[in-house]
């Protein structure tokens, strides 16, 4: 929730307290967290010994949609000296001085961990972190391995045994090898028009093999099977899927995605009344 007023903040409260949540647990307690305006960040590490190395960093598209404030519509690998940040400086290189400094502060010595950054007011902030490999069911493995040569799946097994992998990988991403990208498939408001229970059939064989002939195309991973309801997106728990992108001339892959995009808003998927 993006809350703007007293009446938001109570109206998001009582949404969630004492609720089932989509892991099916009972809500007992309610974060309530300063809005941070500005762009978000992954920034992935791996820790051996109490040195910390980022293996990955993401910049997220989010963007509202449905309605709801925020919502994760894609990401891509962005490494040193490609970005700068408002202050003058290699972005990349803020935010894993940064991430760096929260895992000091929390006294990580070994493993995976996952910080979700914003640039807020010209300044990292920290929207949250934990000592976890990224999520979305490993569907960056590849993308990572493809622009960096490793990733933080298989590092995070290395520093928790003899961290030879981890040993041999710079301090922050250096260098790519190509340009990737997720394109997270969301489901839009006029998709579903004013159907009381929309509820997915499939996706259209003809959007879906024009996508599969994508010259940047590798995989896709539906997150909707025949009968399941359909609702507009407003959280990771309503996408229809994600796509992984991969080419080496970074304007066919920017080329494909919006293409995807613009099939996702209009003829990727068949719904009907449940």
């Amino acid at each position: 929730f993006l809350c703007r007023s007293v009446e938001d903040v109570r109206r998001g409260y009582d949404t969630i307290m004492g609720k089932k949540n989509q892991l099916g647990i009972v809500n007992e307690g309610c974060l309530v967290q300063e809005f941070l305006e500005g762009e978000e960040y992954v920034v992935d590490s791996c820790t051996f010994d109490g040195v910390h190395k980022t293996v990955c960093v993401w910049r997220y598209e989010r963007s509202p949609l449905n309605g709801a404030p925020f919502v994760c519509q894609g990401q891509e690998i962005i490494v040193a000296n490609e970005v700068e940040a408002p202050d003058g400086r290699d972005l990349v290189g803020c935010l894993c001085e940064y991430a760096r400094g929260v895992l000091d502060a929390l006294e990580v010595k070994y493993g995976p961990s996952h910080a979700e950054i914003k640039i807020c007011r010209g300044e990292p902030v920290l929207v949250e972190v934990g000592t976890r490999c990224h999520g979305a069911e490993g569907v960056w493995c590849e993308l990572a391995q493809r622009t960096l040569g490793y990733d933080q799946a298989e590092l995070a097994l290395d520093t928790f045994l003899e961290g030879e992998k981890w040993n041999g990988i710079p301090i922050v991403p250096a260098e790519r090898h190509t340009h990737v990208r997720l394109k997270v498939l969301c489901v839009h408001e006029q998709q579903v028009g004013a159907m009381e229970k929309p509820t997915f059939v499939d996706f259209a064989e003809d959007a879906l093999a024009e996508i599969h002939a994508m010259p940047s195309f590798v995989g896709i991973e539906p997150m909707k099977k025949a009968g399941d309801a359909f609702r507009p997106t407003e959280n990771v728990f309503d996408w229809a899927g994600v796509i992984r992108l991969i080419h080496d001339d970074e304007a066919t892959l920017i080329r494909d995605y919006e293409r995807i995009r613009a099939l996702e808003m209009d003829g990727l998927y068949l719904v009907e009344e449940g």
